[in-house]
Formats: structure tokens, C-alpha cells, sequence
């Protein structure tokens, strides 16, 4: 077991190879009802200990470790993904909260059903996993009836796709749908970012490019959308 957050506390003094008693509490939200905000204690055994060291930043490490060939140009590229990364998130806290503000007035079914349904097999998996069946794991493991459960499945898929119908409405008064040569851009901005040629690509989704672009356009495309409007929210949000 790897002890995080509040119990490594109880581990400060000790030494490997030595057993401790933890005396935690199990958060007021866990999944299993019985045990929520309830004391509980841990006897644990220190079998080793890790440490963390951040490497001293050198053209040697980046010729090692990136794709770059100097530091200038290696802290450009973090500097930018650093932007980018707050960029996303602020713009999904923007589109969040103007979606709370929207009124929706009907859901597509087929989406609505789909995207439940997507969560239930991913449930469903996971029991299983776990060596469980769908219901046993929901009740124990969740803390909550079948019926319940779904309904709460349901409500999640409703607030994803009122981004969206938000987003979309958005992205088209502003002109900011995505197109098929952004679909494209943007699976090839998947294999730059992690690193992979063509080839590589290809074998780790097990099917071709242009299958992968067939398969999962429409969710691209929906991302690509999304993403632009973010973007736009921040930027509109910076000239007020």
C-alpha cells in the first residue's frame, strides 16, 4: 500500500523494515455508506520509502529526455503548454457556468441514451474487474440502489451534452465549428504531443489513420468545438 495525504504524517520519524499504527478517518463521502466519516486504524508495515528529486535542468537532460536541441526552446514549449492547460481550464469553468445560466429545452434522446449507457458499461467493466456483478459492486462499492445510481448516471450525461448544445450554439454565431481539416490537425497534434510517429500510432489503436478519423470523428469534432469556444470565453473574458 502507498500511504498518501493525511496518513504519511504518521510515518514521519520512522524507519523502513518498522510497523506503525495510523489512526485515520475514512472521508465523509466514501463510496461505502457504512464507513463514511468513521475513525478507523491502519497497522502498516514501511517496506521501502520514495523520494522525489527534480533534475537539474541541462541541454544534456533535454537532448535526453525531449525533442529539442536547446533549453531556450524546450521552455518555450512547456511555457505554452503550461498557457494551454490554464487556457482549458479556465474556459471550462467559463462554459460551466454560462451553461448553469441556459435553459435546455429538450435532449437528444439517442445521444442522452448513448452516453448513459457508455457509463453503465464502464461500471459494468469495472465490477467485473473486480470480480463483482454490476448490482453488488453498485450497492457496495457506490453506496446506492440501481435505480438511483442511473438516474445520477443520467443527470451527468445531461450536464455533458448541454456543454455541448451550448458550445454548438456558440460555435456557430462566432463561426468557430470545427472542420474535417481540423479533425486531421488534431490527430496529428495527438501523436506530436505523445511522441509518436505514424506507425506508432497506428499499432497502438490497433487500426489505420484514416479508420481512426472514420470511427471517431464525430467525437473529435465535438471536442474541436468545444475547445474553440472555450478559447473564445477566455479571450472574450480578456477584453471586458
Amino acid at each position: 500500500v502507498i500511504i498518501t495525504g493525511m496518513g504519511k504524517s504518521g510515518l514521519i520519524g520512522k524507519k523502513i523494515g518498522s510497523t506503525c499504527v495510523l489512526n485515520l478517518k475514512f472521508p465523509d463521502d466514501y463510496g461505502k455508506t457504512d464507513y463514511a466519516g468513521k475513525a478507523i486504524e491502519f497497522t502498516v508495515k514501511i517496506n521501502s520509502a520514495q523520494k522525489k528529486v527534480t533534475p537539474k535542468l541541462s541541454l544534456a537532460w533535454v537532448k535526453k529526455h525531449t525533442k529539442f536541441d536547446t533549453i531556450k526552446a524546450y521552455r518555450a514549449q512547456v511555457k505554452k503548454d503550461l498557457e494551454e492547460q490554464n487556457m482549458k481550464s479556465v474556459g471550462a469553468g467559463l462554459l460551466t457556468s454560462l451553461t448553469k445560466k441556459c435553459k435546455i429545452k429538450k435532449y437528444p434522446k439517442k445521444e442522452l441514451d448513448d452516453l448513459t449507457q457508455t457509463a453503465i458499461d464502464y461500471y459494468t467493466e469495472t465490477a467485473e474487474n473486480n470480480g463483482m456483478s454490476y448490482n453488488d459492486y453498485v450497492t457496495s462499492q457506490m453506496g446506492s440502489d440501481i435505480e438511483s445510481f442511473e438516474a445520477e448516471l443520467q443527470e451527468q450525461a445531461k450536464t455533458e451534452i448541454a456543454q455541448e448544445l451550448v458550445a454548438y450554439a456558440i460555435a456557430k454565431k462566432e463561426g468557430l465549428e470545427a472542420t474535417n481539416a481540423d479533425v486531421k490537425d488534431y490527430v496529428d497534434e495527438i501523436m506530436e504531443a505523445n511522441g509518436l510517429t505514424k506507425e506508432e500510432f497506428e499499432r497502438q489503436v490497433n487500426m489505420s489513420t484514416r479508420k481512426y478519423i472514420k470511427t471517431y470523428k464525430n467525437d473529435i469534432i465535438v471536442a474541436i468545438t468545444v475547445q474553440n469556444v472555450q478559447k473564445f470565453l477566455v479571450e472574450k473574458g480578456k477584453k471586458k
